[in-house]
């Protein structure tokens, strides 16, 4: 699926070679996943096959700011939009390609016919807290975990 947005197309990373676009946003984000372009296909690939999305905004062959999201169901809230990561490349940050995203995200989840959208944050800071609340997210539940 394209979308045309006010800012840039925002396009899913099906092909190897869109997957690929994606890779320095996600090592950099995640350091511990595989950095060689067939071990980083092979993670991709099976976050796929598990339900896994990735969508980006490409500027000069290379993926600019991308979106790792999921689609769920569940009896809580019917359908929904979980997001994984939206991250943006250092050079490119402060030029909207975020928003941009969770426009075109939002468009996605309505024809998914999803009821929710959510977004966690592992480190919240003030500025990050202050942007998704201007995109329309409100804090919604508190998550807690147990690391093994």
């Amino acid at each position: 699926m394209e979308a045309n947005s006010s800012v840039e197309t925002i396009q899913l990373a099906l092909s190897d070679e869109a997957v690929l676009r994606c890779k320095h946003i996600l090592c950099d984000l995640y350091p511990h996943i595989p950095q060689e372009d067939e071990a980083f296909l092979f993670t991709i690939r099976k976050l796929q096959v598990e339900g896994y999305n990735l969508a980006y905004i490409e500027k000069n062959g290379t993926a600019a700011s991308l979106v790792g999201f999921r689609v769920g169901e569940n009896l809580a809230w019917g359908k929904y939009i979980f997001i994984d990561e939206l991250a943006t490349a250092p050079k490119y940050r402060h030029q909207g390609l975020a928003s941009a995203i969770i426009d075109w995200l939002t468009d996605y989840a309505k024809t998914k016919k999803c009821s929710k959208i959510f977004l966690d944050f592992v480190m919240m800071d003030q500025k990050a807290k202050a942007w998704a609340e201007q995109k329309g997210f409100k804090p919604y539940s508190t998550r807690y975990a147990i690391t093994l």
